[in-house]
């Protein structure tokens, strides 16, 4: 492996490791009104992956699931309520598979549910039997792209937005500070008119 792949992954883990909190709270329903429409409506999509694997794997009765790139283990823990036998979940961040391991205990299912501090090259005898599942996919990749295509959507929006504002305001700002000259300026031309010779 390369140097600079190497530093890739060490800054990967690094951000992984010290975002956990951040990242698994996108899950939590416990939160202020501002979180969760931020959750809901920039990072919706994790939770919109995680149902569709539901929805992909399902009957998941009986199954044995290897994730890899657990994260913060939600996947795992769902596999699990749906019904999967036994689910591994695998990540190199060490935060995230702390709060797995904590969750799942929480849950009281982690007798079906096993963490692991690991990466992506995985013993393919981890494979054996049971079906594979990348949760790492959610925090890069396709999600990230169509997040920042939204963002970039909503500034664009929200900059024409704050430029049309502007201009009506300056407009009506100007009027308003110009209301006096204006009434005198009309003022003055209706005195002109009234009287010819009259001086001001």
């Amino acid at each position: 492996m390369t140097n600079r792949r190497m530093e890739t992954e060490r800054k990967v883990r690094d951000h992984s490791h010290a975002d956990a909190e951040r990242f698994d709270s996108i899950y939590r329903a416990n939160k202020g009104l501002f979180s969760k429409f931020i959750d809901d409506f920039w990072r919706g999509v994790v939770q919109q992956r995680l149902e569709l694997n539901i929805q992909k794997l399902r009957p998941l009765q009986n199954k044995r699931i290897l994730d890899v790139g657990c994260g913060s283990g939600r996947f795992c823990h769902a596999f699990v309520k749906e019904g999967a036998n036994y689910v591994l979940g695998v990540d190199f961040a060490p935060a995230m598979i702390d709060i797995a391991i904590a969750l799942a205990k929480e849950a009281g299912i982690n007798d079906r549910c096993e963490f692991r501090i690991g990466d992506v090259r995985i013993d393919p005898r981890m494979l054996a039997g049971r079906i594979l599942v990348s949760s790492a996919c959610e925090r890069v990749g396709e999600p990230v792209q169509g997040t920042l295509r939204t963002l970039a959507g909503m500034l664009t929006a929200l900059s024409l937005a704050l430029w049309t504002l502007a201009t009506l305001l300056g407009r009506w700002l100007c009027r308003r500070a110009l209301a006096p000259v204006t009434q005198m300026a009309s003022a003055a031309r209706a005195l002109r008119v009234a009287d010819p010779e009259g001086r001001l």
